[in-house]
């Protein structure tokens, strides 16, 4: 059985299994990598997924969900030789499709990869606007939509557009604008790294990011705990995003399951290919449409990048 029809095979039986294949439909990774983990005396053994790695800690998740931070050097032989397989080096650099919400609705696609305190320096020069001594014009666009945002935070005032920010730098002439950001550090989509302030981002997004910012921040951590914290960072940012759409995913079957039983709809379930091309990443998606083409444009509106796959549709006589 495929990765595509194993992760909601279950579909066709009832609501209450379907409503568990979703919850349990993580990843397709997270259900191929479950496997059994042990340490090098082969005292301790747990079963968990590889959720992401570094030269010095493996991140696993544990089947009730529990993150555990795990010491490579105290892995066994076979668990450090996995982790140089080319399975484990495609989860550990494979990038994470994360949506994230700002405060005034607004979301943008990037993966978080670690806390980080950023200055910003703005300034008018030669006619232009720089940003940390880059053009304005040459700053991804949803980077250009951020960086009003910030000034706004921070002067206390509103920009109408993005002409009316750009005569405020203007008119101060050549004073530079500069502030401190506190947030995270996130990677775009072109693979660019841009610090956004915690500020912008909506309540529900923000309290998570700020969880753990006060480990970060300690004057006294070295840059190697650092970079453990990041890696740290980076996977539980991954599983947050996960479980959200786990559960926009009930909430749409939930409504759509109304509309399928009166016959208005039917359920179809969509394999979407990452943008790599590897199926072994597959996601499956499950959405409510009219028909085939109905559903291949509804996944790929929760799947931004991604390829359409398979579309099948569920048999609606549970």
């Amino acid at each position: 059985m495929n990765t595509f029809s194993k992760n909601f095979v279950m579909l066709g039986a009832s609501l209450g299994m379907v409503l568990l294949g979703i919850l349990s439909a993580d990843t397709s990774v997270h259900a191929l990598d479950e496997r059994a983990w042990r340490d090098k005396s082969g005292n301790y053994q747990v079963t968990a997924t590889l959720v992401g790695h570094n030269d010095e800690l493996a991140i696993l998740k544990k089947p009730d969900g529990e993150m555990v931070a795990f010491p490579i050097t105290d892995l066994s032989t076979s668990d450090r030789e996995y982790l140089d397989s080319n399975d484990a080096k495609k989860i550990a650099h494979s990038r994470k499709s994360q949506t994230w919400t700002f405060r005034d609705g607004r979301q943008v696609a990037g993966e978080v990869v670690s806390h980080g305190d950023k200055e910003v320096v703005i300034q008018s020069r030669r006619g232009k606007i720089f940003v940390n001594d880059r053009a304005f014009e040459n700053l991804p666009e949803v980077y250009q939509e951020i960086v009003p945002l910030m000034v706004a935070h921070f002067e206390n005032r509103r920009f109408g557009d993005v002409g009316e920010f750009k005569r405020f730098v203007e008119r101060r002439g050549s004073r530079p604008l500069k502030y401190k950001c506190e947030g995270v550090i996130l990677e775009l989509e072109n693979g660019d790294e841009y610090g956004v302030p915690y500020f912008l981002f909506s309540d529900d997004d923000r309290k998570f990011l700020e969880a753990g910012r006060d480990d970060y921040r300690r004057e006294e951590t070295t840059d190697e705990e650092r970079e453990n914290h990041a890696l740290y960072t980076r996977s539980l940012a991954h599983e947050y995003q996960q479980n959200r759409v786990a559960e926009q995913q009930i909430q749409r079957l939930q409504l759509g399951l109304l509309a399928t039983t009166a016959g208005v709809t039917d359920m179809w379930e969509v394999a979407m290919i990452p943008p790599n091309g590897n199926f072994y990443f597959a996601q499956s998606v499950v959405v409510f449409a009219r028909d085939s083409r109905q559903a291949s444009i509804l996944a790929s509106q929760q799947w931004p990048g991604y390829t359409v796959g398979p579309v099948r549709r569920v048999n609606r006589n549970w």
